[in-house]
């Protein structure tokens, strides 16, 4: 792999940003939980973005009149689904001090959250335990959704490679990720009472994206065959980097060949800005 390939000085910037953090974190005294109380917000969807958006997109939704209206409706809209987790981390981390638990994910999580949110515009929807489920197309829909999600997920693929050198020489197990991905026309909407609301996504799209992560392995980015046809509309250059991996749910997978893909294809420094 080029030394130059924009994702390959990324994997190198990534790891010595994690032997960096993990150094400092491991030099902090351990942390004592506490509660806090905080001040009630508005429900307001707008107030759910924050944090889950990019900060310009963003201070655009909060000038939208129409936003607010239309997710209390509910729509439906063609977005692109991401699942990705640690590959067996509920055996790893089952005699593992909670201190060095939260460590990892301190280190894990933030950078997946960059990944998706400021390097390709992304939505983190949910924080699943030792995963994301990330959305890509809302609020605002680009056309390259799907490309936007497989590109996150390289970078997932990569980001876990540099934390796993950085951890194994800390004493750490191997921190491996399966990504998952699919895109179709979803329901968007708020859910819930004058406790406690949400903005979530319902679909057979989205159950399919969850498959995809189930059969992924470590290492590997899974999409179902159906969604070949929006990649090769987007980007179709990347549809040839894919390769039958058996079913789901009666459904093709399919896995991307990702490593060649960034070896052969990725010259655009634009779609791998550090951030």
């Amino acid at each position: 792999m080029s030394m130059e390939c924009p994702s390959t000085k990324m994997f190198l910037h990534l790891h010595k940003k994690f032997h960096e953090q993990l150094n400092k974190l491991l030099e902090q005294p351990k942390r004592k939980c506490f509660f806090r109380s905080v001040e009630d917000t508005p429900l307001c969807p707008i107030n759910y973005l924050k944090g889950k958006i990019a900060e310009h997109a963003y201070n655009k939704v909060k000038k939208d009149a129409n936003y607010t209206e239309d997710v209390r409706r509910g729509l439906v809209k063609d977005l692109s689904i991401l699942f990705a987790d640690i590959r067996g981390f509920t055996s790893r981390t089952a005699d593992m001090p909670p201190d060095k638990i939260i460590t990892l994910l301190d280190l894990f999580i933030p950078e997946m959250f960059n990944i998706i949110i400021n390097r390709h515009s992304g939505m983190v929807n949910k924080l699943l335990g030792d995963g994301i489920m990330a959305i890509y197309g809302h609020p605002y829909h680009t056309g390259e959704e799907i490309v936007r999600a497989i590109h996150s997920a390289i970078d997932m693929q990569q980001a876990a490679a540099a934390l796993d050198q950085a951890l194994s020489a800390a004493g750490y197990d191997p921190v491996q990720i399966g990504v998952g991905i699919n895109c179709g026309d979803v329901l968007l909407c708020e859910v819930g009472d004058d406790r406690y609301r949400e903005t979530t996504v319902i679909g057979s799209p989205v159950n399919l994206a969850a498959k995809m992560e189930d059969v992924a392995e470590a290492q590997e980015i899974v999409l179902p065959h159906t969604a070949l046809v929006p990649v090769e509309s987007a980007r179709p250059s990347m549809a040839r980097y894919f390769q039958e991996k058996g079913t789901a749910s009666g459904v093709k997978a399919m896995v991307f060949d990702w490593m060649r893909y960034i070896e052969k294809e990725c010259t655009d420094v634009e779609d791998w800005q550090i951030q």
